[in-house]
């Protein structure tokens, strides 16, 4: 190309593209820094041997379709005003009024939430069985204590026998009793009891020991709600909002032109934020953040993880859009198809698949100053207050509920019990001097 000067328009998504305007004013013109287009670009560049200069859109927009005119990079291409676009998602729409290179690698559209916060630990005690295990013990141990009663009333009364008589209340206590590990002080004189008395400590050892190591295990690692992967469990979540960068790219038209009914109504409360914003909403909780899949990896890695490779971000399973990336060209560029060769050439190589690489490695390795959470210290895991607060509401509980049945029971004396008038108390006193 003896050199000719190709104009360039760009717009930063790192890893992908990266540059610093050269003033504030649209449209300007940028330096490029490392990043997969600009290695490519220089490659390219080299082998076809041509300069180029590159320039923001006046608009700083990737280019959607507004009442029949193109915005951003797809029009800057469209209205010739560049020759070569750097990375652009391939799309029908944007085909009809630009051309494009061959489709390099791909960067699917996902929702970024924050990973689900752990339960309440107070109720941690109850968390290890469901409410209906629960409630099957309770009725079990209630029908073992009314079978324990009823068995030995019918014994007694075929064989009677000068040992105190089993009333049902005491026959309830026992069986719960035993289930909270507390041993039955006597047990029954009969075969019929005995057994009945035996395979309760069995059922209860079961019971006990299955609810101790399930206790441990939510004492140690408190259970989370599942995160967030599809917009069905998005949209279920109450107080839910969303929002996506103003880019107004193919992102923004996967909402705008989206048929299905619940993604319209998304999109009428689409919250339009730059990244820090979103990202500030994302780590308060109930926000999701619609954007691409390696360009937030990339800032995940190296702003929003610790020493420890931990990160409160959540990145969704579903993808949205394949993401199909290539270069845009304005329509008539005579060396497009020089261009698809040499990025056939990259791709086969395996050039763009390891700088891809090699450019994520290099994020996730900045020095990070400060952790972004506690994160699992090393080793044994110490049982705080946070922890065991379920137990300490238990015990207090119990103690307002005895302290109740107290205050009850002394009223009730109180009322039953006659207490003398200080007029018979005083004559008692005179009839006790004259006796003296």
């Amino acid at each position: 190309m003896g050199g000719h000067r190709v104009r360039v328009v760009a717009k930063t998504l790192f890893p992908f593209m990266k540059f610093i305007p050269d003033s504030s004013a649209p449209g300007t013109t940028v330096t490029p820094k490392d990043s997969l287009d600009v290695r490519m670009l220089n490659t390219v560049a080299g082998i076809l041997n041509f300069t180029y200069e590159m320039r923001m859109a006046t608009d700083d927009q990737w280019g959607t379709q507004e009442d029949g005119r193109w915005t951003g990079m797809v029009g800057t291409l469209a209205e010739d005003r560049a020759d070569l676009s750097m990375m652009l998602f391939w799309s029908y729409a944007r085909k009809r009024v630009i051309d494009f290179t061959r489709i390099y690698t791909s960067e699917p559209f996902i929702m970024i939430t924050h990973k689900p916060r752990p339960k309440p630990q107070h109720l941690a005690l109850v968390r290890p069985f469901s409410p209906w295990l629960w409630m099957s013990i309770g009725v079990t141990t209630m029908a073992a204590g009314f079978v324990l009663w009823a068995l030995q009333s019918a014994w007694r009364s075929v064989y009677p026998h000068p040992s105190p008589h089993m009333d049902l209340t005491t026959a309830l206590l026992h069986t719960w009793g035993a289930i909270l590990e507390d041993p039955i002080p006597h047990l029954p004189s009969n075969l019929t009891g005995q057994l009945v008395v035996g395979w309760w400590w069995v059922f209860c050892l079961l019971i006990t020991a299955t609810y101790r190591s399930s206790l441990i295990a939510h004492l140690s690692v408190p259970t989370t709600s599942p995160p967030i992967d599809y917009i069905e469990q998005l949209l279920d979540l109450p107080g839910a909002t969303w929002g996506i960068e103003p880019g107004y790219g193919l992102g923004w038209d996967w909402f705008k032109l989206n048929l299905n009914p619940r993604v319209q109504e998304m999109f009428k409360v689409l919250r339009v934020m730059n990244l820090d914003e979103q990202m500030k909403e994302v780590l308060a909780g109930r926000h999701a953040f619609f954007t691409w899949k390696y360009y937030i990896k990339t800032i995940i890695a190296s702003s929003y993880t610790n020493r420890r490779g931990y990160t409160p971000i959540h990145v969704s399973r579903q993808e949205f859009i394949p993401g199909s990336t290539g270069w845009g060209v304005r329509k008539g560029l005579p060396f497009l198809d020089p261009i698809d060769r040499i990025h056939d050439s990259l791709a086969e190589a395996g050039l763009i698949d390891y700088w891809l690489e090699e450019l994520f490695e290099t994020a996730m390795r900045r020095t990070r100053t400060q952790e972004t959470d506690g994160g699992a210290r090393r080793g044994g895991l110490v049982l705080s207050l946070n922890h065991l607060q379920g137990a300490f509401y238990l015990l207090f509980l119990g103690y307002l509920a005895a302290a109740l049945v107290l205050a009850a029971e002394r009223v009730a004396a109180a009322l039953l019990t006659h207490t003398p008038t200080p007029t018979h108390t005083h004559a008692y006193t005179h009839t006790a001097k004259n006796i003296q």
